[in-house]
């Protein structure tokens, strides 16, 4: 029978520490390597684990194990594929950062993925995520470069920090209605996503969350946001079409800014402030009709857009 451990820390190896308290299984090609602690690895495993990138191997989590501890795979650069059990129900900040995983299937009964996840996991192309997931930490999934797809999880309130930032292959994504906020560059850098549908429901769009995303061409912000921050969807260069929310009081500085192509802006807020500079360099757009009532601030649209009011 295998020893059991009171903390994952104490089993596995130095820089991919251990997820379980009891065995972990490792899979080189046709090898298999059992390990209980680190000095169970067969002799240089572990140097090769840490540095070779030609060194592929995937890791089996065994039965039993709640959590996959902070730091635990970080920068396993030749860890291509993970099967992680039913019973896992916290994925640790930064637990797999840098690996080289490949895809991954989150099980039922995770609520929980913390900052910095998955980060910077540049060959990771496909990730499942359940309905039980509640939290996605920031940078979650940052710098995730090949990553085309994602479905958020219905019970997420907040897309936090950063958390698909430079994800430059994602094409669409769907906000669900429980979300309240899209913090500060959650989307940022996303340049092939064209595709953005928010719900109703959500109240407030961070500083750059969508900024730096070159090929979304429409967007319609629901009803229910009243809070767009700066910058928020700065060059975002086809963007042609936006509909604000008519709870949306303000427009804030550069939050349209470098929008070369858009044409069209449907402001319904009766009571719209437009700070100076939302639509710097938004030459395409050449009129725009707004309510008496909006105050508009010197430098707020290109010289030559013509404003009418109704």
């Amino acid at each position: 029978m295998m020893a059991e451990y009171p903390t994952t820390r104490d089993i596995f190896f130095q820089n991919a520490q251990g997820v379980a308290n009891n065995n972990v299984g490792l899979v080189d090609n046709n090898n298999e390597f059992e390990a209980e602690k680190q000095s169970d690895l067969p002799a240089n495993i572990i140097e090769r684990i840490k540095r070779d990138r030609q060194f592929k191997f995937k890791v089996i989590i065994p039965d039993g194990v709640d959590e996959i501890e902070d730091d635990a795979f970080q920068n396993c650069k030749g860890l291509t594929s993970v099967e992680i059990p039913e019973g896992v129900t916290v994925i640790g900040s930064h637990a797999f950062d840098g690996s080289g995983l490949t895809s991954v299937t989150i099980p039922e009964g995770v609520t929980e993925i913390g900052e910095h996840a998955f980060s910077d996991c540049k060959s990771l192309r496909s990730v499942r995520i359940p309905d039980t997931v509640e939290r996605i930490g920031k940078n979650a999934f940052a710098g995730c470069e090949r990553l085309t797809r994602v479905r958020i999880p219905e019970m997420i309130t907040h897309i936090e920090r950063a958390t698909f930032a430079g994800c430059s292959k994602l094409g669409e994504i769907t906000v669900p209605e429980n979300v309240r906020e899209i913090e500060h560059y959650a989307f940022y850098g996303c340049k092939m996503l064209r595709s953005v549908m928010l719900s109703e429901g959500l109240l407030g769009i961070g500083v750059d969350a969508f900024g730096n995303c070159k090929s979304i061409q429409s967007i319609v912000i629901p009803n229910t946001v009243t809070f767009i921050a700066h910058y928020a969807f700065r060059d975002n260069i086809l963007l042609t079409t936006v509909t604000l929310s008519e709870n949306l009081e303000t427009i804030k500085a550069e939050t349209f800014s470098g929008c070369i192509h858009l044409e069209t802006v449907h402001v319904l807020c009766d009571y719209s402030v437009i700070e100076k500079n939302a639509f710097n360099g938004c030459k395409g757009l050449k009129e725009i009709t707004l309510s008496e009532n909006t105050e508009v601030k010197d430098g707020a649209f290109p010289r030559d857009t013509i404003i009418t009011r109704n």
